[in-house]
């Protein structure tokens, strides 16, 4: 049994592999690509926090690497990108967000779970059924391209060990934004979604710390557990 059939087995929503043609609708995997620096780096000079986990959205250390100049240019087009890390021992989904641009991730300790979804299944008032939702396995050093009309949020731990994921994402993705400064009404469905630059974000309703900090409150039901 692969252990992506035994996690089958002990999860409740459906569980991939980002090879299997499921994954298709959500993303593809960059097979041609050498980031061997960057994942060095990782491994030596980042930690696993002892629990929850740690976002860092832009990293220097690891742009100045070559392999991400490389993958800047070809995956972006032109466009500035950013190389940050999230590190931890996630098991919640916890909600959904999208960004406009791709999303590269690359864990390089462990096989990590994504639970996906797609922007098309949001509701006009900005709420999305859960049980749409499904999961992927990502093995360890595959590089993954995740598309802007994919929802998803952080990885989930596959086994006891927690997980070193680089994120790479057009530039000031995921920072603060001051929505003051906007100057459109609240007309489209994904308006009321905006939570930081670049990032439109549906928490779970017992996602408290991002709720209390502006997050809309649009998964209701189990905030749902991966199990390993």
């Amino acid at each position: 049994m692969t252990d992506t059939d035994r996690l089958k087995k002990i999860n409740a929503k459906p569980v991939f592999s980002c090879f299997d043609d499921e994954f298709k609708s959500y993303g593809r995997v960059l097979r041609d690509m050498d980031i061997s620096d960057m994942k060095d780096y990782m491994e030596k000079n980042t930690e696993i926090p002892d629990d929850g986990n740690i976002y860092v959205a832009s990293d220097s250390k690891l742009e100045e690497c070559k392999s991400f100049a490389a993958l800047e240019q070809r995956y972006y087009g032109g466009l500035k990108a950013q190389a940050g890390y999230c590190n931890g021992r996630n098991v919640k989904m916890n909600g959904f967000e999208f960004h406009r641009g791709s999303e590269i991730n690359c864990c390089v300790n462990t096989d990590i779970a994504l639970i996906l979804g797609h922007t098309w299944d949001v509701t006009e008032d900005g709420k999305y059924d859960q049980d749409k939702a499904e999961i992927f396995i990502i093995p360890k050093d595959i590089i993954i391209e995740i598309y802007e009309t994919t929802l998803h949020l952080s990885p989930c731990r596959t086994s006891g060990t927690g997980f070193k994921t680089i994120v790479i994402l057009p530039e000031n993705t995921n920072t603060y934004l001051d929505k003051n400064t906007l100057k459109y009404g609240i007309d489209d469905k994904f308006d009321k979604l905006l939570f930081m630059k670049n990032k439109w974000m549906i928490a779970s309703v017992h996602n408290a710390r991002a709720v209390s900090n502006g997050a809309f409150p649009g998964v209701e039901g189990e905030n749902y557990e991966f199990k390993y």
